[in-house]
């Protein structure tokens, strides 16, 4: 009895110890994420109000990245036309997530716009911590667990997104945790039932997570009976998945969305590819370097592994990762094989055996400030010890929270764009622009142009052209153009005129064709745009006026010239001005 009993309290014991692991981990990768990450963009220069510090900041538009303010744009469109795309008079869909528009709609309902952009962020924050604590949770041994969790955070693909809501953020949390369910010994129809829903969750953040999905599910038949798997595991899958692809293709008229059809296969060459693989896998530590280094980990160790479950899993993980490198990216970071790499740590934290302990002394004990009194009862430490312990440990506790707050400090002061930065911000710069045109030109005269489509956030009344062909289906397929990034090289000026005739072009940099200095950036910020000749005869380049935030506008933007000629009295065009001048 007293056998069993000690037995109990061992597994208490050891329950409770994990817990504490898995609650600390959460608040360990929360903080270290914000005070080492991007945060997103906090507009200081353009408040709404003029409180005091440090209420200020609540009134500053936050905007993350460009890419995911995309997403953003839909959410608001969802809430008006019924369907996730991006204009209300055109059938698109650029948000690569299938549930992304969903939740920022849902945020919408419930929170003002700015909160709601805030929140949508720390969701994203908030899946990384999970993960990293469901690492710790369900693994084997909890320093193998921290070890990974360390490299995992410490990647500059964490560094660079996991403040900013992007969708793989979410992606690699569902994958990860349906992977941890899964491998988990006496499967239960609950449990499996769970994995099956998550996995659902996992497929529609991304489309790619539709080989990682059938991985896991490979895993659960092969954990339980087939009558059980088909019940509990593979028709809901099935039917969810199903129902969210009839859905989309009903509203959009194909099964993925307009980003797929754009960036499939788009790197330009295969010297693109090597160059992108030797950045960011050798050059720079990322998901892509822990990558190599998890599954070389995995095959040195792969006799503690469950043989059949491990390699099915480490398989979709690599056939992932290689379609994600296949398509390349132009940001860095090899954010795409983000979820590969989560769902490959669950599953070496699961089954590795613990690396530095030995069945003479544990970790815990070489960590011990006096292991003496553990092997002498009767001793006990002096009070000068005790006392000097103490104080040791109160030292070091300000010197963390003192460099976590400056570590802080500094993210939050690189993040606030004031009028002393505002150039430093491409996207700042077109924000103020957006700004002068949701206050002086109407919806009635036409659409907006954009190459940073993430800045028509701020342009909900408005139509938007978009060049680049993120949301739109008939740039989207087209070839690839010599020269551009996956994902940007895909445009046709001409066809994009016809099509949507905007009255306004914000280009991607200042190209101003009176200027020699920014004329040249139009091969890098507007491929065609200056040789167009509807560009070149029907609109003029104007600036918008500084006034508003007593900074002169150097980005300027391209209006067409029936539009120009009634704001003259408020824009700067120069060549519109110069011929006003000489008809006077």
């Amino acid at each position: 009895m007293k056998s069993e009993n000690n037995s109990v309290l061992g597994l208490l014991r050891v329950a409770n110890d994990k817990r504490l692991a898995a609650v600390l981990t959460f608040v360990f990768a929360c903080i270290f994420t914000v005070a080492c990450a991007t945060w997103p963009d906090i507009y200081d220069f353009a408040r709404t109000s003029q409180p005091e510090p440090p209420r200020q900041h609540l009134t500053s538009p936050v905007r993350l990245s460009d890419d995911v303010m995309i997403i953003l744009r839909t959410g608001y469109i969802l809430r008006e036309r019924g369907i996730p795309a991006f204009n209300r008079i055109d059938v698109a869909q650029p948000s690569t997530s299938y549930i992304a528009p969903y939740l920022f709609a849902g945020l919408l309902e419930l929170l003002r716009p700015n909160v709601a952009i805030v929140f949508y962020a720390l969701l994203g924050l908030f899946s990384v911590a999970g993960t990293a604590t469901i690492i710790v949770w369900y693994s084997r041994s909890t320093t193998n667990a921290l070890l990974l969790v360390l490299l995992l955070l410490s990647t500059s693909t964490n560094l660079m997104f996991a403040l900013n809501g992007w969708d793989h953020l979410f992606q690699g949390f569902f994958l990860a945790f349906a992977t941890a369910l899964s491998l988990q010994p006496g499967m239960t129809s609950r449990r499996m039932l769970a994995a099956s829903f998550l996995l659902v969750l996992g497929t529609l953040c991304r489309p790619d997570g539709l080989i990682l999905s059938l991985g896991i599910l490979a895993v659960l038949y092969l954990a339980t009976r087939s009558r059980q798997f088909i019940l509990f595991g593979a028709a809901p899958y099935m039917v969810l998945v199903g129902a969210a692809l009839a859905l989309n293709l009903h509203q959009f008229g194909h099964l993925t969305p307009t980003t797929a059809r754009l960036k499939f296969g788009a790197a330009p060459s295969l010297g693109y590819i090597l160059k992108y693989i030797v950045a960011n896998g050798l050059l720079s530590y990322s998901v892509l370097t822990l990558l190599v280094m998890l599954t070389v980990f995995y095959f040195a160790f792969s006799t503690t592994v469950p043989r059949a479950k491990g390699l099915i899993v480490i398989s979709c993980c690599l056939v992932t990762a290689a379609i994600a490198l296949y398509n390349s990216d132009w940001l860095g970071g090899a954010r795409m094989i983000w979820s590969p790499v989560c769902v490959l740590a669950v599953l070496i934290a699961v089954s590795s055996p613990a690396l530095f302990s030995s069945s003479k002394r544990r970790l815990v004990e070489l960590l011990d400030i006096a292991p003496m009194y553990l092997r002498q009862p009767s001793a006990s430490p002096s009070q000068h010890t005790t006392a000097g312990f103490r104080a040791f440990l109160a030292f070091m506790t300000v010197v963390v929270l003192g460099s976590l707050a400056s570590l802080i400090a500094q993210r939050h002061k690189s993040a606030v764009v004031t009028q002393n930065s505002f150039y430093e911000s491409l996207t700042a710069q077109q924000f103020f622009i957006s700004q002068w045109i949701a206050s002086n030109l109407t919806p009635g005269d036409g659409s907006i142009g954009f190459f940073h489509l993430g800045v028509s956030y701020d342009l909900p009344r408005f139509e938007i052209a978009d060049f680049n062909g993120l949301a739109d289906e008939s740039i989207a397929t087209l070839k690839t153009n010599p020269g551009g990034m996956p994902g940007h090289n895909k445009w046709n000026v001409s066809k994009t005129l016809d099509k949507w005739n905007p009255q306004a072009i914000v280009p991607g940099g200042p190209i101003d064709p009176t200027r020699p200095e920014t004329r040249a950036n139009s091969l890098t910020h507007a491929p065609y745009l200056l040789s167009n000749s509807k560009i070149t005869g029907e609109y003029a380049y104007c600036y918008v006026p500084d006034s508003a935030v007593g900074m002169p506008d150097k980005w300027g933007f391209y209006l067409r010239k029936d539009i120009a000629t009634r704001h003259l009295d408020q824009l700067k065009c120069p060549t519109e001005q110069g011929k006003r001048q000489l008809e006077w």
